[in-house]
This record gives C-alpha cells, sequence and structure tokens, in this order.
C-alpha cells in the first residue's frame, strides 16, 4: 500500500472536474493511504471558497463543507512540527513537509518544477506519472 499527499491544486481539481484527471488520481488514492496536512486542507477550502472559481463552476457552501469532511475521513493528518526550506515558495515547503512527515511514497502535484525530485524518501510526480506507474 501506497503513501501518497496530493497537493491542494490536485484536490481543487478533482472537486471542481469530477470526471477529470486529478478527480482519477484522487479515486485511486482511496485503495492506498492519503495523508493531509491542516495547511493542505485550508489551501484547498480556501481556494474553493474563492469568487473567481464559484463564477466558473457551480457548487454551494454546503458542496465544499461535504468535500471537505470526504477528505478528513478519507485521509490520515500529518502536520510536520517542523518545514524543510528546499522549495522557494513557503507553501510548497509546507506541502512538501506533510509528505516526508507521512513517510509517503509520493507527492502528486502539477506543479513538479516547485518542488525537488525526490526528497527523504518522497518521490515528486504528475498526476499522469501517478497514473501510469499504477498501470504498470
Amino acid at each position: 500500500m501506497l503513501r501518497i499527499v496530493l497537493d491542494s491544486n490536485i484536490l481543487v481539481s478533482a472537486f471542481i472536474t469530477p470526471h477529470g484527471e486529478a478527480s482519477e488520481v484522487y479515486r485511486q488514492v482511496a485503495s492506498h493511504s492519503l495523508f493531509l496536512s491542516p495547511f493542505i486542507l485550508s489551501e484547498v477550502l480556501n481556494t474553493l471558497h474563492a469568487s473567481r472559481l464559484r463564477k466558473k463552476y457551480d457548487y454551494s457552501d454546503a458542496e465544499i463543507e461535504q468535500y471537505a469532511q470526504e477528505l478528513i475521513s478519507a485521509a490520515d493528518m500529518a502536520d510536520p512540527a517542523s518545514l524543510p526550506i528546499v522549495c522557494s515558495d513557503p507553501k510548497d515547503n509546507a506541502v512538501l513537509g506533510c509528505a516526508s512527515e507521512a513517510q509517503a511514497d509520493y507527492l502528486v502535484t502539477r506543479n513538479t518544477k516547485h518542488f525537488p525530485h525526490a526528497f527523504g524518501g518522497v518521490t515528486v510526480i504528475t498526476p499522469q506519472e501517478f497514473l501510469s506507474l499504477l498501470r504498470s
């Protein structure tokens, strides 16, 4: 069983495009171990509450709350006491810190260029790479 952290960009995309690639990643992680941090969950919720997304996609506060509860139920929490300082963006360090704390095998993100390819046993991969890995 793999230990996986999904970046907030994957979790937001899974919510707003239920038949897209990110949703497939989220569904596939269900047979493995998903880890979240309070930071990642907060980023997801803040993004989903943003008016620009709400104007483009039609969803309610209740749907956001239901998704938040689903994520909390599906994931184990990993809240690192300290964060690595390897990414230029502190938010990316927080995501990488979650993956490191969770001893994740993979961090799945669309922003691989913002992360090292590997960090402390965590491999950073794209959604496409993750789905290919699972198929092989």
